[in-house]
């Protein structure tokens, strides 16, 4: 399961829920923004609900009260990064200007990124170093693409 992005039925991007997530911290990450201290996410360690339960993680949720206001932040990102994860629609009035300031945030990312390989694979013949493409920044320039696309149609960027 997973998130995808698209315009009057056409999709542009996707990620994992976790992948988007990532993608999302590494975004706000650029511009100074700690998305796990902002209102509506969380930085409660995940590994509580191995050690100790959903219980325990739902009560450290509850107590995870000290949150940054998002009337903080004044960057058109904002409607990319303060958004649900899973449903809803970015309207197409605000995308020209998302596109904008992500394809901004974006442009230094690297296409590819290197992978060293483990010895065993080696052995096997594998070379030691993998180049490995930017699955993030495929998908952000998907998504530039759709974001012009809705401002350009009027149809809003859909979240599904």
């Amino acid at each position: 399961m997973g998130l995808g992005l698209s315009v009057a039925g056409k999709s542009y991007a996707s990620w994992a829920y976790s992948g988007f997530n990532s993608f999302r911290e590494k975004v706000a990450a650029q511009i100074g923004i700690n998305l796990p201290k902002m209102e509506g996410f969380s930085d409660v360690d995940k590994s509580i609900l191995a050690e100790q339960g959903w219980e325990a993680y739902q009560k450290a949720c509850e107590e995870d009260t000290d949150k940054i206001s998002w009337d903080t932040v004044n960057d058109p990102i904002k409607g990319l990064l303060y958004h649900s994860d899973c449903e809803g629609e970015i309207p197409a009035d605000q995308c020209a200007a998302i596109a904008d300031r992500l394809e901004e945030i974006i442009k230094n990312w690297p296409d590819y990124s290197k992978l060293k390989v483990d010895p065993f694979w080696q052995e096997r013949g594998y070379s030691p170093e993998m180049q490995l493409r930017n699955y993030d920044k495929e998908q952000a320039l998907g998504l530039i693409e759709g974001l012009r696309e809705a401002a350009k149609t009027g149809n809003p960027l859909e979240f599904h």
